[in-house]
């Protein structure tokens, strides 16, 4: 597919959109755009200043009549196709005019701010006291008082910063809708896996095509419309219109009806594309996932083993740390959802939350995550394969509490005798509380043992407490469970890393039922790549993920129910590194999951995350 992007430059609550008139004819402009199934994107600034004739209006301030309009015209585009961005904050300084000014420092600018100084790309209190943060602050407010909501992320005004302006935007959006200072190909959109203090990575979507300048629109028409048949297949033809340039060509009578002429610029441009074959795509399909917020300095070494869960009542996922050597188990939020503002307020470092000791001390133990006792809150479960022994430490939002189970702080005893059983947990009966699953790989034979909320109870199976049998007969295969298809019960996917074969087994709460076809050949071939589980659309299915930490490749296959379609999209490189250990989890509580990596020893520990877009409609906004 020939892929095209269209984004409308320089709207704000002033200027070309001061009248009524002129916000009219944006609406008018939006519905023939909708006509045409063409998404669009918008850079909003939120606040315009002509200081001239001392106009200063904001979509902060909806009290004023005006700005509730505008805003309302916004909302109106947004239900035909558009998406939104930030342009800046005022898009200019000092007696500049908006959208004609500069807003931020670089070299030879005489009318621009100065610039902030190096340490803000490093040391909280400088980013913080900086310039350049603090208009992208006021920005992300005036949005959130607008109730308009971004939709992708941040341009420049100018496509223009200093370094350190630079990398002060790019620590507050994972996407910049403009062309890179990175030297990369101006027609592809690309994602860069840089390492900062306040952030890893940053993805830029270049206009390759430039705009339609005013004083020359017949000429940019033309160049535009010839362009574009030089592009290949992979290339990306993204342009910037400015919507007041086709504003001589609508006419609205009295009685409301309008007339748009067929040679008004925006028409002309939206003809050449689909006659060359192009489809306008929104930005957030050219990406599954978008770097989000970082948090450095927590519990550094492999010594601290990371699990993520639910671990209070916030819907959020959480992390839970286990320290094997003195059986110390900590509980903390990870507060890492913010998109497209990744930067809000800076992340502490985890403060030592120990909620247990002296608890599954030693590598005998291992430990899984699951809601056992059905209040929505996740706890853990230990095996000890020599003793067989299950013991449940119980999460009430606070601490982790050590059950007393059957009497003896056991839930089930002695059950999977061997080193040779592999554990996973899920709801396998869809009652809301998690179970536990053994898998012995020698005759590929599955035992589910069911929670009461107090013990786990061995399931009858077909009757001999085997809930499947020759299944899966391979030491080399990776189990997962997740809900497949929906139903609400956890199901078995098996993964061949050998000739990327993944099967699955669904459960009808008694048994798994084995598919005679695998969902998903060949996908992920071999041993360096690791798979995960999570709904990364929020589709109430549950997808696949793998992931090759040294290439920092990410790729998402989403579940139909029935079989298992990969995306298309490789996020990548982010997060590349051997020691990375990646995790899913929803960390907004949105219903989505996102990934995070983590990074044992950089930064003495580093959490990372980047959140899922693929919840969106084909519009580019959220479903």
């Amino acid at each position: 597919m020939r892929r095209a992007l269209i984004r409308f430059e320089d709207v704000g609550p002033g200027g070309h959109y001061d009248s009524a008139e002129a916000l009219q004819k944006l609406r008018v402009i939006a519905d023939y755009l909708a006509s045409e199934g063409v998404p669009f994107h918008i850079s909003i600034i939120p606040r315009f200043i002509n200081p001239s004739i001392g106009y200063d209006k904001s979509i902060a301030m909806t009290h004023d009549p005006y700005v509730r309009r505008f805003i309302e015209t916004i909302q109106y585009c947004c239900r035909n196709n558009a998406a939104l961005g930030m342009h800046g904050y005022t898009h200019q300084h000092a007696e500049s005019v908006s959208a004609d000014g500069w807003e931020f420092a670089f070299p030879f600018c005489s009318s621009c701010p100065p610039d902030d100084v190096e340490e803000a790309c490093n040391q909280p209190e400088a980013f913080i006291n900086s310039y350049a943060y603090n208009r992208l602050k006021q920005g992300f407010t005036a949005f959130a008082k607008s109730k308009l909501r971004i939709d992708w992320g941040f341009s420049t005004p100018h496509y223009t910063a200093s370094p350190v302006h630079r990398c002060i935007i790019e620590a507050c959006s994972g996407l910049c809708f403009e062309n890179s200072p990175c030297g990369s190909n101006p027609r592809r959109a690309a994602l860069y896996d840089k390492d900062h203090e306040f952030y890893r990575g940053v993805i830029y979507v270049p206009t390759p095509l430039f705009y339609v300048m005013p004083d020359r629109s017949d000429q940019d028409v033309q160049r535009i419309c010839r362009e574009i048949k030089d592009y290949q297949v992979d290339e990306l033809a993204a342009f910037f219109f400015h919507p007041y340039l086709d504003f001589p060509f609508i006419a609205i009578n009295k009685a409301g009806k309008v007339s748009y002429n067929e040679n008004s610029y925006l028409k002309q441009l939206i003809r050449c594309f689909k006659k060359e074959g192009f489809t306008f795509v929104p930005i957030l399909s050219l990406f599954d996932f978008v770097p989000a917020s970082r948090r450095i300095r927590f519990y550094p070494g492999k010594e601290n083993i990371i699990f993520t869960g639910r671990i209070d009542n916030s819907g959020k996922t959480g992390l839970i740390i286990w320290q094997p050597a003195s059986g110390s188990w900590f509980l903390e939020p990870c507060p890492l959802e913010n998109f497209p503002c990744r930067q809000n307020q800076l992340k502490e470092a985890g403060k030592g939350n120990r909620v247990l000791e002296n608890w599954a001390r030693g590598e005998d133990w291992k430990p899984l995550i699951g809601d056992f006792n059905g209040d929505g809150i996740d706890d853990v479960v230990v095996w000890n394969h020599l003793t067989g022994d299950w013991q449940v430490a119980i999460n009430d939002g606070r601490n982790l509490i050590p059950d007393h189970g059957r009497g003896d702080f056991s839930w089930l005893k002695p059950w999977a005798r061997s080193q040779q059983w592999v554990p996973l947990t899920g709801d396998f009966n869809g009652d809301g509380k998690d179970d536990i699953l053994v898998w012995y790989p020698p005759d590929g034979i599955w035992q589910a043992a069911l929670s009461d909320g107090k013990q786990f109870i061995p399931g009858p199976g077909r009757g001999d407490y085997i809930w499947l049998e020759g299944w899966a007969k391979n030491s080399c295969l990776i189990p997962l469970t997740g809900d497949f298809n929906g139903d609400g019960k956890s199901d078995i996917a098996v993964w061949n890393p050998e000739n990327g074969e993944w099967k699955v087994a669904l459960s009808n709460g008694q048994q798994f039922i084995a598919d005679a076809e695998p969902w998903l050949s060949p996908w992920a071939l071999g041993y360096e790549w690791k798979a995960l589980v999570g709904d990364f659309n929020g589709d109430g299915y549950d997808d696949i993920l793998v992931v090759n930490p040294g290439r920092g490749e990410w790729q998402v296959a989403l579940s139909s129910g029935t079989s298992f379609c990969p995306t298309g999209n490789s996020f990548q490189p982010w997060a590349a590194d051997p020691d990375m250990q990646p995790y899913t989890g929803d960390f907004n509580g949105d219903g989505t999951s996102a990934i995070m990596a983590r990074l044992p020893y950089l930064r003495d520990g580093t959490l990372d995350v980047a959140v899922s877009v693929l919840r969106y409609t084909e519009n580019g906004r959220v479903g």
